[in-house]
């Protein structure tokens, strides 16, 4: 009986597994029926979607299993002391390795890590400061807790997850931080009486915003150059860098400022995509680089354009608007049930839910965020 109870703690996921499901409908009838590149959607969908979605599947009958042992609490705990412990413990890698660089050379490496390119530094970043910024909330606002982990190592991780978003310079994640910390304060003053204690709390997150906002501007050339770079972006249609960078010229900014190359591409890409989605509005076929694969189809020549480096539209480009439809619907669905979870029942699980969604589209495209081999 008792592991009955435990197990009737779990929330009911067949409406998520059921959007899930059809919208892998979707994807494979496409791939085999309709993709002018079948092939390349076919294996785009094995090793893209049905592992991730294999990985999903497996974590939710893992959990089922140490909810049954020890409830759905002690589960969150455990899981999250995991977690947060794996992921501060890469921070402090990449830290401790930046600090031994900087005692070599005599100038600190902003931006140096060993592995990994700064996208998959700002999920790192992202997931470990969400998860620690939850353990804390909770212990203030509901006096319950979402890890093992004693108050003041949680603070100090915090401390350690902020400084590495602004010594690896990871760009997106540094935005997904500032938001986290942004409803951090929200929520701390309005489930709190004002008191001295939580305005001092409030006053050294906004400090500790605007110093991220400070520091990124000034470490990260992309947002000192971001009007022009973008401007350029827009005219596709009268210059051709963004096909080939290494047969096309670059485009000159008309104050004479180096062209953020970064920025440039991504506002080239996201256009280039939604001009691609008006052309094919049910998709052309599942691809983790759907964006090259619709743009060879259209222009001759040597193309190196690879991905959107946007999960979003990859799947709409590749899905059509019914699978954009069908995700936001899978996302509304876990948003809805981390609200309701966390805001009328005080479920700790649905606000470890609700902070997570920053991060649910990186099930849609793992690999469309790497450094794509736009050479092809």
């Amino acid at each position: 009986m008792t592991q009955l109870r435990k197990l009737s703690e779990l929330p009911d996921m067949h409406l998520e597994a059921g959007v899930l499901g059809v919208l892998t409908l979707l994807l494979w009838i496409q791939a085999l029926f309709t993709s002018p590149y079948h092939e390349q959607s076919i294996d785009s969908l094995r090793g893209d979607w049905m592992v991730p979605l294999a990985v999903f599947a497996f974590g939710l009958l893992y959990c089922r299993r140490i909810v049954r042992d020890i409830g759905l609490e002690a589960a969150g705990r455990l899981i999250g002391t995991i977690t947060i412990a794996a992921l501060h413990a890469m921070f402090l890698f990449f830290l401790f390795e930046q600090g031994w660089v900087w005692l070599r050379e005599g100038s600190f490496p902003f931006g140096y890590a060993r592995f990994g390119n700064r996208d998959n530094l700002s999920v790192l970043t992202n997931t470990g400061l969400s998860l620690v910024i939850t353990d804390i909330l909770a212990r203030s606002i509901l006096k319950k807790k979402a890890s093992f982990l004693p108050a003041p190592l949680l603070y100090t991780l915090l401390i350690l997850g902020l400084l590495a978003t602004y010594t690896l310079t990871t760009r997106n994640g540094t935005v997904g931080v500032m938001l986290f910390l942004i409803a951090m304060t929200g929520m701390l003053l309005s489930r709190h009486s004002i008191s001295p204690k939580t305005l001092v709390v409030g006053a050294v997150l906004t400090v500790a915003v605007a110093l991220l906002a400070i520091g990124s501007y000034n470490t990260v050339s992309r947002w000192q150059n971001l009007s022009e770079s973008g401007n350029i972006a827009l005219d596709t249609e009268h210059q051709r860098f963004w096909l080939n960078d290494k047969i096309f010229p670059r485009p000159q900014t008309t104050s004479g400022t180096p062209l953020e190359e970064s920025a440039y591409m991504r506002i080239v890409w996201a256009k280039e995509a939604l001009k691609q989605i008006i052309k094919h509005p049910v998709g052309a076929g599942y691809n983790h680089q759907a964006l090259g694969s619709a743009i060879r189809l259209e222009y001759d020549g040597p193309i190196r354009v690879g991905a959107s480096h946007n999960g979003l539209l990859e799947l709409t480009l590749g899905g059509g608007v019914p699978a954009l439809v069908l995700w936001l619907t899978f996302t509304a669905i876990l948003l809805r049930r981390g609200w309701v979870s966390f805001f009328k029942h005080s479920h700790l699980t649905g606000h470890r839910l609700e902070m997570f969604m920053p991060l649910s589209a990186l099930f849609i495209g793992p690999r469309s965020a790497q450094t794509d081999d736009r050479a092809q």
